[in-house]
């Protein structure tokens, strides 16, 4: 995830096109391939700076030569304007003021910018197949680059103690079909009215600074209408594999709005419905989700760290399995009651347990106590010996000429080993999941229990006996700490260093499931000749698409090793590795 730290015209028109489409780009860092249109654009606008910098005539013997030609007459003389002047800097010393809305700074290049003339001028390069898409003077009022382009013009005249009061902005469109042609498009932006309309600009900023705290496209909210945009967005199918294209769930929707006055400018100019929304109550409303979200988590993620530090220490050894639960309910129902109640809680907590403790005692006590009163009986000494981690004799080996890889045999678990061995499994027809079971194509987890153990000596696992617990009185300071975000390491076709060592996952047992989710999507929407067996043959490549976008819903944590031979693994690594917090690569 990329923190929102810039602001840029295109990412405004890209949010204010689709939210979602901007979350992806910015947020989340997906890549979007560039279009042959926008290549040719880019191919024009260095024919074109070449020669307002140095007076290089464009070269008519290329295509892009011959569309930059054409607008030549519209241009200043050359040597004479700044080209590709840069907003911003990371240089504490930067010499021109920056734009700042809502306390992100704005960045970009401004192709053509003439300070020399009155008003000074700002023009910016366009190219299109149809001139009817070139923007109109009321259209140039209000967009965002022109208005932060003009801004940043008008604060370097200022800098420059140029007097002015107004900047001439404006689009060179070029026409990249038919006949060689260009169009020039300008407005006069006055200081007033610059003011005004990025007044709304930041409001749509705070919006974005909202949705950057988003960690899941379903939270983003999408707009439909921009699907086939340029030619057809190029996450649609991602949106349409997690169920988020047609939606009921608008922009409107998801912000809720209210009205705010309307800004005092010289240029009647229509407000867009967006600037209508309150970034704070979206905001609310984005932590109320994100709470409810929590709450459903497990509950050692929404633990103040004090008081689950100290039941999880005493009350680990005597039962693991309510260390959490209790340190939780004595949180809540103990230490973050008010005062007054401190007491009717603890009682009522006591009482729930059948507990008897001495008056005053602190939290600690309290989780020690909770967690003796409700841990299990210890079992018999013939249950345990049952119940105890126990590894057939020699199970590397017998493994091993059972074509099982060390990969798998790093996680099985010990019921695994036994019933692999005992059944004679193949180990090229099954796989292991990150619990260390076995999974079975087709068919889900291996019951291990359907397999007959033979009599054969086992080497059972020593455990030392636990410690005697000890439970002390402690004074501790409740502080609520925010849980550390877990990490995510990718291996990419190569392994972990001593991977036996290692507690990692593979990729492709994390997306078989998904993949049969995939193949399950698709034929509930098809008819009977286009249902298939397997997501590689859902049409135009869309399978493994479908597993990237449902992947991208509850992204994996820990070590996960990808094998790139593995159909879908690249489409899911698109995904994974701007989320990733390490990546390792193998080097051929």
């Amino acid at each position: 995830m990329r923190p929102f730290k810039r602001v840029s015209p295109s990412q405004i028109n890209s949010y204010n096109d689709c939210p979602r489409l901007w979350w992806y780009q910015s947020v989340l860092g997906l890549e979007t391939p560039q279009r042959p249109s926008a290549a040719l654009g880019e191919a024009v606008h260095t024919q074109l700076e070449a020669y307002m910098d140095n007076g290089t005539l464009p070269d008519e013997g290329t295509e892009a030569g011959r569309i930059a030609a054409a607008g030549i007459h519209l241009l200043p003389e050359p040597e004479t304007c700044w080209t590709e002047l840069k907003m911003h800097d990371d240089d504490i010393h930067f010499r021109w003021p920056p734009v700042v809305l809502s306390g992100i700074p704005v960045s970009g290049y401004i192709d053509l910018c003439d300070i020399t003339v009155s008003p000074p001028q700002v023009i910016d390069y366009k190219t299109t197949s149809d001139l009817k898409w070139a923007k109109t003077e009321e259209e140039l009022l209000c967009d965002p680059q022109m208005v932060l382009y003009g801004s940043f013009v008008i604060g370097a005249c200022d800098k420059q103690d140029i007097p002015t009061e107004e900047v001439e902005g404006g689009h060179i469109v070029f026409l990249t079909r038919g006949g060689a042609k260009a169009r020039k498009t300008t407005v006069t932006l006055t200081r007033e009215h610059l003011a005004a309309e990025r007044k709304k600009l930041e409001v749509t900023v705070d919006k974005m600074k909202v949705l950057a705290l988003v960690r899941s496209p379903d939270e983003v909210p999408g707009e439909p209408n921009s699907c086939n945009n340029y030619g057809g967005c190029h996450f649609r199918d991602k949106c349409r594999a997690l169920g988020l294209i047609g939606g009921p769930q608008t922009f409107a929707e998801y912000f809720r709005e209210a009205p705010v006055p309307a800004p005092v400018n010289n240029n009647t100019t229509t407000e867009s419905p967006m600037s209508a929304i309150d970034p704070l109550a979206a905001l609310k409303a984005l932590k109320a989700r994100n709470a409810a979200a929590a709450a459903a988590r497990t509950e050692a993620d929404t633990l103040p760290a004090k008081p689950a530090e100290v039941a999880t220490e005493v009350a680990t050894e005597v039962a693991p399995e309510v260390a959490t639960e209790v340190a939780t309910e004595v949180a809540t129902e103990v230490a973050t009651a008010p005062d007054p109640d401190k007491a009717a809680a603890r009682a009522a907590l006591f009482a729930k347990y059948g507990i008897k403790t001495p008056e005053g005692a602190s939290a600690a006590t309290v989780a020690s106590a909770v967690a003796l009163a409700v841990a299990p009986e210890e079992p018999k000494a013939s249950e345990a010996s049952e119940k105890s981690v126990r590894k057939p004799k020699g199970y590397a080996e017998k493994l091993a000429a059972l074509n099982w890889l060390d990969a798998q045999v790093s996680r099985m678990n010990a019921e695994a080993m036994r019933a692999a061995i005992d059944g004679a499994l193949d180990g090229r027809k099954y796989s292991v999941l990150p619990n260390g079971a076995i999974f079975v194509p087709g068919e889900g987890n291996l019951d291990t229990e359907s397999i007959p153990v033979k009599e054969e000596a086992v080497e059972a696992a020593t455990e030392p006996a636990p410690a005697p617990v000890v439970i002390v009185e402690q004074h501790v300071e409740y502080v609520t700490v925010a849980a550390p975000a877990p990490a995510l390491v990718l291996y990419i076709d190569c392994f972990p260093e001593k991977g036996r060592d290692r507690d990692y996952m593979m990729l492709e047992d994390i997306l078989r499931p998904l993949a049969e989710e995939a193949v399950a999507v698709h034929n509930r929407g098809a008819r009977d000749p286009e249902r298939v067996d397997y997501y590689g043959l859902i049409p135009y490549n869309r399978g493994p698409v479908y597993i990237a976008a449902m992947l991208m819903k509850a992204p994996p944590v820990g070590i996960v090793v990808c094998n790139t031979r593995y159909p879908a693994t690249n489409a899911c690594l698109e995904v994974l590795v701007p989320l990733a917090d390490v990546v390792v690569r193998a080097v051929r």
